[in-house]
């Protein structure tokens, strides 16, 4: 970890406000955002209607830390191309009744921390092979 913060890619410090001012954010802005997420943490909601919080979420007590992070495909993945239930698709688009497939067998992306469509699923099949 020191020598991440060392080498600037990991940020390090006792305020919000300076954390901003070391990777060169707002430090309001970055302040209000963090006590948006607080109370959010606190009401089990936020603006937009999730519901993944907890108080153990809290950002309140320091050291504070930052990195840089940007989505990154590391494959793309050919396969299996799959409509709003999971079902299979034939090449005309029509479903293949009883095949379903989730997970890096559909056509999509994947990156860090992400499969395709967000799903961990293998292919699976129902009924009628």
């Amino acid at each position: 970890m020191e020598e991440k913060i060392a080498s600037g890619v990991i940020f390090r410090a006792d305020t919000i406000e300076e954390l901003a001012q070391q990777f060169g954010a707002d430090p309001q802005a970055l302040a209000e955002t963090v006590a948006k997420h607080n109370e959010s943490c606190k009401t089990l909601e936020d603006e937009f209607g999730r519901v993944i919080y907890s108080e153990e979420d809290l950002i309140v007590t320091p050291p504070f830390y930052a990195s840089a992070s940007a989505p990154t495909a590391h494959i793309t993945i050919g396969g299996l191309v799959t409509g709003e239930n999971d079902e299979v698709l034939r090449e005309d688009g029509t479903p293949i009744e009883g095949l379903y497939a989730a997970g890096e067998v559909c056509c999509g992306s994947s990156g860090i921390s992400a499969l395709a469509f967000g799903r961990h699923l293998a292919l699976y099949l129902l009924g009628k092979a």
